[in-house]
């Protein structure tokens, strides 16, 4: 880079530096074992090697992470689709010890000269933008702005702050009612996690959540709901409020890591809770991270009597065929096929054909974000079971859940 440096800043002419990084390789190195790994960063490099031009530089710099120098005198348009080729050709399945492993990378993009005039200053915006990338749901590629220095700064600050959160029990649970289309009871509850932030007040997850995930504190997070849920709920309690059972989220990195059943097992014991009241919800693309894997920890799941949902369902990147293959129970339809079902005739038939789809494998299916009075009058004339959002109630305390159900 510093010889680079030296020829652009005589010449005037700008390049772009690449941060990429796998994404969900500590998944894959958790589950698939170190060797695996190796072998998925020695066929990802070679597909990278193939696609790049003589006069570009590509090196690993440690890890899963990898940085690309792309020497052309070109525009953002010329990196934005020298990024999109790469995304690309990561399409296509790896084949790792007989297995097929999808995995992409999110990529962040910082341009000489108006990014940086010194490699490190280059690197730092770069992996700054793809740490963006992550945020916005992996397999993307950002450009750097100033602005993502300003939050990187506010972020470290919020991420000591939660190691300090997690510590003293300053993390907070809320629930969301799930209405019974059938009953017009209310008998699914979401456990929701929120932070109390001394000074900046109640903090959602979506603004966290990805500083836990960068400090490698995803694990504990889960951990804490799942422990605080089985501390606060027994089956007196869903008696009481006539509910029978409630969800709570599991990230890629809990679902997969090498402890898991192991730790559920042991929180349910000790706070002696009936594990057929728990639903646990995954997001639909983890399972191709590692279908084995995945099957696994599933059936391992519905042999302690928990019941599993897909979350997001229809967005991921997976393909239908793990509906056969593995233990489901519910599918949840994402929000942004609910936004428009009133409006537009391809997202109602898609709602349709996945409710379709459900009834023939016997799933039960509960439609997320619901927030007009027409979106769940529709849903009812297509017998959805559950409907979950804002139009029936948003998430609560547990004060306000106890009122809003009994």
């Amino acid at each position: 880079m510093e010889q680079i440096l030296k020829r652009k800043a005589r010449t005037k002419e700008s390049f772009g530096v690449f941060f990429m990084d796998l994404d969900h390789f500590k998944e894959i190195n958790d589950s698939l074992g170190h060797l695996a790994g190796d072998i998925l960063l020695v066929e990802f490099s070679k597909r990278i090697l193939y696609s790049i031009r003589e006069q570009d530089t590509f090196a690993r710099i440690g890890g899963d992470e990898f940085i690309l120098i792309v020497e052309n005198n070109g525009d953002a348009h010329h990196f934005e689709h020298f990024a999109k080729k790469i995304q690309e050709i990561l399409k296509e399945p790896f084949t790792i010890n007989g297995k097929k492993i999808y995995s992409a990378c999110s990529i962040g993009i910082s341009i000489f000269p108006k990014d940086g005039n010194t490699p490190e200053k280059l690197i730092s915006n770069a992996d700054a933008a793809m740490y963006c990338s992550k945020r916005s749901g992996r397999r993307t590629f950002t450009f750097y702005t100033q602005e993502m220095t300003e939050k990187a700064s506010a972020y470290l600050s919020i991420g000591s702050d939660l190691v300090k959160a997690i510590k003293e029990d300053e993390l907070v649970l809320y629930y969301q009612p799930i209405r019974n289309m059938a009953s017009k009871k209310f008998t699914k509850i979401e456990a929701l996690i929120r932070w109390k932030h001394e000074q900046k007040g109640l903090i959602l997850p979506s603004n966290f959540l990805p500083i836990a995930e960068k400090a490698g504190l995803l694990t504990q997070v889960d951990f804490w709901v799942l422990a605080n849920v089985f501390k606060n709920f027994n089956a007196a309690i869903f008696e009481s409020l006539g509910v029978e059972n409630i969800t709570v989220n599991v990230t890629a990195e809990t679902f997969f890591s090498k402890d898991f059943i192991a730790n559920l097992v042991h929180l349910i014991q000790l706070h002696d809770f009936d594990a057929s009241f728990l639903i646990l919800e995954i997001v639909e693309n983890q399972f191709m991270q590692d279908a084995l894997s995945a099957q696994k920890v599933l059936l391992s799941l519905h042999s302690l009597g928990i019941k599993v949902a897909i979350d997001d369902f229809g967005t991921g990147y997976s393909s239908l065929s793990y509906l056969l293959e593995f233990p489901i129970d519910i599918l949840k339809i994402d929000k942004s096929f609910i936004k428009n079902i009133t409006t537009d005739k391809k997202a109602l038939k898609l709602v349709k054909s996945i409710l379709s789809l459900a009834k023939i494998l016997e799933y039960e299916v509960v439609a997320e974000g619901v927030e007009l009075e027409s979106q769940m009058n529709l849903l009812a004339l297509e017998e959805v079971d559950y409907i979950q959002g804002f139009y029936f109630a948003k998430p609560m305390d547990y004060n306000a859940l106890k009122n809003f159900l009994l």
